[in-house]
């Protein structure tokens, strides 16, 4: 840096540069005047110096003027005189130029310490304080805040993306239906705040920043269409600008502020990193330039054509088509386009221009108020719309629009005549394209009478319809192989196909990695202590309880407990599933309300972290309830990993049959994921239309639908869907394929047993539809959910008790099983290899039941499973019964039925009976189990069948396990 000569204190004689080579530059030196500051002292050595410069530039002066002379001498005219002035001069301003630039850049880098420590020092001294303290303040307490948030910021960004975002993309239109987000992350770098700027605004209720912010961060976002195979994304961006927030206005209640604005005052710099798909459009070698003009000289271009660099060829087919004016060719071409294979979109047959005219008494709007008519044109999943005309009933618009049409013989044009708000609708039309084919030149122009409308409204439309034909002879048109006329194997000269090869049919699915990587949730509402009471009698004045019960949401699922009468401390004991993957940042949302006839109270509400359940698989904890003064519930989560083996299905339908309560639902025992992938070969619409088919999964109540893929008999679906299994043995997948406005092209039915003896309990391949005609590409699997905390003991197959009472068999019986329990499974499995041989029954038959203790629960659990081999007393067979009551008492208190079972001698029940006692007590009783019929139907009186005791002391309580019992006659027989 130069400093101009008044500022500050001049340096000494010493100090200045030597002697320039311009003399120019030294001659003012020479008549300077003595620096004023210098306080009048001697030159010194330094006079002598400025002499002998002043000689040395008189002396350059002198030699200026020999070639000035030289060129007089010679006879040469002033002209070379001047041009070469010229030249010198110009040479030496570049030379100067240069010299000044390296010296001040030498001098900034020599004397900058020297020239900082002066400026500081000057600084403090002279200049005023705002200069020292700028209003632009540091914020590295918000940049702490920030790199603290930054981690959770990213969990709220996926889930937004995820959740919002995605379904808006796949929403926006019908190509975009397979988008997802595969990743989310906002990496470890987070956004850099530099500086804030407060302005004082004019206005009180209102505050200005500027927040300098600076992002060089790791994100990456990357997206996949599936249906297109195409995968983008975001891998790193930077972001510097300044951004302007206003928090306007200020109010006099919380939050304080009304509103918040923010905008970058002046565009930002942004650079972003893309990944994927995208990044072929940095890539210069894949460019190519054609000339259209031989396409139209050759009709067909096949070849392969280098890309710019010279490196890379590209393989291309262009076809110049006419465009015909009748539609004597259309069977043909659209014969050969079912035989090209393309994506995404199969190839076009005609070609469609709508010239939409004006309009004509269209409807006015609520009072009388001349609407602002607008037009909406759609064909199948194209819609284009015509601008908004403004107070009129009789617009004119004046706009032409084009449509492809694959299939003009089934397409149809609808058109809507729409205010510009788009809520009210003025009127309609819907015109067959087929009707086109039969108009002179493929044409009509003329007047549309509006359906839905005033009895005059209509539109002057013009719609021009032109075929797509390839005219070459060279061209063969492929022929649909099934078709009338298709050639075989044997064909000595089969017709060529498409230029664009159809892929190899698949053998197996492909879905994507996150595919059958889903948990089950098991949630166990247990109880809940020191709920607030909201029930008031008599206006307020006597203070009653709550009638609590409890509302789960998770995964875009909602569950609802039962209703605890008249009590602050209730057990639900209650047990719900839910499929849930292993996306970050879901929640269980818990509330407790109090049942009322108006409006339920609010009881209070907590939240539970699924990361921890996932990572850890359990959860044992006292929640404290949020937002009311006291209460706190008891929740048990479990995660299920399915197993793919069966090793362990016997065990868990136990286990299920033991611990289910009254009050839940069954519990499931298998997770069955389904991936459809596509159809081949569907049978045809009216003979030749090709369908718009979707698909139905089903497992018990619980239906899933694929989206609807118009218009072809090999739709891809691309689309997976989870499914609770709770009886895998008897359970099945059926799956349904329907057309709109067709019906059904196809079912199957695939029984869940056979993934039970398959590979890994999964089964990848194409299945036949049972309609004979199309298969499915699917892959299901099915996945065992062990649970390692049921509190049941696990327990071998090897039976042995001392009573000879009983006898066990491990059977295989064919009867349809009960929607009650799972148990019933346990009876139609695969004999037992290490099991006794079957005893024979006694004479009045037997009873299985299972008798556990539930250590948890503080309960005695007894199954009734069934009887077999009842005695049969008359000539019609028994309506039995199971009783079951805990002795000594013999009060209604601990009586239990099974519900009745007409005219058999082998009754299943599968029904669970539950006593609350403490273990010590379960010891001490006996539980008598009765086996009765009705002896009437006009009578009360009641057949006894048989009966048995058993001692909760003598058997294992700890085991849970399945047992027969002999039946025994009663001693006091009688009525009960």
């Amino acid at each position: 840096m130069e400093r101009s000569p008044g500022e500050g204190p001049s340096p000494s004689p010493m100090d200045q540069p030597a002697a320039p080579s311009d003399p120019t530059d030294q001659l003012p030196a020479a008549h300077a005047k003595p620096d004023p500051g210098s306080g009048g002292q001697p030159a010194g050595p330094g006079a002598a110096g400025e002499a002998l410069a002043v000689l040395t530039s008189f002396g350059r002066r002198l030699l200026v003027l020999i070639p000035v002379y030289l060129a007089g001498a010679a006879g040469l005219s002033v002209g070379f005189v001047l041009f070469g002035l010229a030249l010198y001069l110009g040479w030496r301003r570049v030379r100067d130029k240069k010299e000044r630039s390296l010296r001040a850049a030498r001098q900034l880098l020599d004397d900058e310490e020297q020239l900082t420590a002066k400026t500081l020092y000057m600084s403090h001294r002279e200049l005023p304080a705002w200069v020292s303290f700028p209003d632009v303040e540091k914020a590295e307490w918000l940049n702490k805040i920030v790199a603290q948030v930054w981690p959770f910021l990213g969990q709220y960004m996926e889930k937004l993306l995820a959740e919002t975002v995605a379904p808006a993309v796949r929403g926006s239109n019908p190509h975009l239906q397979t988008f997802t987000f595969t990743r989310v992350e906002l990496g470890e770098k987070p956004l850099r705040i530099i500086g804030v700027k407060v302005h004082r605004g004019r206005r009180k209720e209102q505050i200005l920043l500027d927040l300098n912010i600076s992002y060089v961060g790791d994100v990456q976002i990357d997206v996949e269409v599936k249906k297109y195979f195409c995968k983008a994304g975001v891998k790193g961006m930077q972001l510097h600008g300044v951004l302007r927030v206003i928090l306007e206005p200020l109010i006099g209640d919380l939050p304080i502020v009304g509103a918040v604005s923010m905008f970058f005052i002046r565009r930002p710099t942004l650079d972003i990193n893309w990944t994927g798909m995208t990044n072929l459009l940095d890539i210069p070698g894949l460019r190519m330039k054609l000339d259209v003009g031989k396409v139209l000289q050759a009709g067909v271009l096949d070849d392969w054509f280098p890309l710019q660099g010279g490196q890379g060829q590209v393989h291309l087919r262009l076809e110049w088509l006419s465009l015909l004016s009748d539609a004597e060719k259309l069977e043909q071409v659209l014969q050969w386009n079912r035989g090209v294979s393309s994506r995404p979109e199969p190839p076009s047959a005609a070609i469609l221009v709508v010239y939409l005219d004006r309009g004509q008494d269209l409807p006015l709007k609520k009072g009388n108020k001349e609407p602002n008519p607008m037009v909406q044109l759609s064909i199948q999943d194209v819609t284009q719309e015509s601008k908004a005309v403004y107070s009129t009933n009789c617009p004119v618009w004046e706009e032409a629009f084009r449509f492809f049409l694959q299939d003009p013989q089934s397409q149809e044009l609808d058109v809507q005549v729409k205010d510009d708000s788009r809520a009210l609708t003025l009127g309609a039309l819907t015109l067959p394209l087929a009707r086109l084919l039969t108009a002179p030149e493929l044409t009509l122009d003329q007047w549309f009478q509006l359906s839905s409308s005033g009895p005059n409204s209509r539109l002057y439309m013009k719609l021009v319809m032109r075929i797509l034909y390839l005219d070459s002879s060279e061209i063969s048109f492929p022929i649909v192989p099934g078709s009338p006329g298709a050639w075989d194997e044997d064909n000595e000269s089969p017709q060529r196909g498409s230029s664009v090869d159809a892929p190899p049919r698949p053998c197996y699915t492909t879905p994507d990695s996150q595919f059958g990587t889903e948990h089950v949730l098991r949630i166990h509402v247990l109880e809940a202590q020191d709920l607030i009471a909201k029930d008031r009698f008599l206006g307020g004045l006597v203070k009653g309880k709550s009638d609590p019960y409890v509302k789960l949401k998770l995964a875009g699922r909602s569950f609802r407990s039962h209703v605890v009468r008249e009590d602050l401390n209730p057990r639900w004991n209650e047990v719900f599933e839910v499929i849930v993957t292993s996306i970050p940042g879901q929640e269980l949302d818990v509330e407790v309300f109090d049942k009322d006839l108006d409006k339920d109270d609010f009881l209070g509400r907590c939240k539970v972290s699924l990361t921890t359940v996932l990572n850890s698989g359990f959860l044992d904890e006292w929640l404290t309830l949020e937002d009311v003064p006291s209460g706190r519930l008891h929740l048990r989560l479990e995660r299920l990993t399915p197993r793919p083996t069966a090793a362990e299905l016997e065990e868990v339908l136990q286990v299920n049959s033991l611990i289910q309560t009254q009050k839940s639902a069954e519990l499931a025992a298998a997770l069955l994921s389904v991936y459809l992938e596509r159809a081949e070969d569907l049978p045809l619409r009216k003979g030749t239309k090709p369908p718009s088919s979707y698909a139905t999964l089903a497992v018990g109540d619980t239906t899933h639908k694929t989206k609807t893929i118009s218009q072809t008999s090999a739709p891809v679906w691309d689309e997976s869907a989870s499914f609770l299994i709770r009886k895998p043995y008897t359970e099945s997948l059926e799956l349904q394929v329907r057309g709109e406005g067709t019906g059904a092209l196809g079912s199957l039915s695939l029984p869940l047993s056979e993934l039970l003896v398959a590979d890994q309990l999964c089964l990848d391949r194409w299945f036949t539809l049972s309609s004979g005609q199309g298969q499915v590409l699917l892959r299901a699997q099915l996945g065992i959910l062990v649970s390692q905390h049921s509190g049941v003991e696990a327990h071998s197959h090897s039976y042995s008790h001392s009573s000879s009472s009983l006898s066990e068999e491990p059977e295989l019986w064919g009867g349809p099983p009960h929607i009650t329990s799972s148990a019933p499974e346990l009876r139609q499995r695969l004999t037992h290899v290490d099991s006794p041989r079957e005893a024979p029954a006694g004479p009045l038959g037997q009873v299985k039941l299972t008798v556990w203790y539930y250590s948890e629960e503080r309960k005695l659990v007894s199954i009734v499973h069934g009887c077999r081999a009842l005695r049969q007393n008359g000539r019609d067979p028994p309506d039995p019964y199971v009783s079951l009551l805990l002795l000594p008492d013999k009060n209604r208190g601990t009586k239990r039925k099974t519900s009745q079972k007409k005219r058999t001698l082998n009754p299943e029940f599968n029904e669970r009976f539950e006593w609350e006692l403490p273990l010590d007590e379960v010891l001490r009783r006996k539980l008598d189990v009765s086996v009765k019929s009705n002896s009437s139907f006009m009578s009360r009186e009641r057949e006894l069948l048989g009966k048995v005791q058993v001692d909760p002391a003598e058997i294992d309580l700890s085991q849970g396990v399945a047992q027969w019992y002999d039946l025994m006659e009663d001693k006091d027989k009688g009525s009960s």
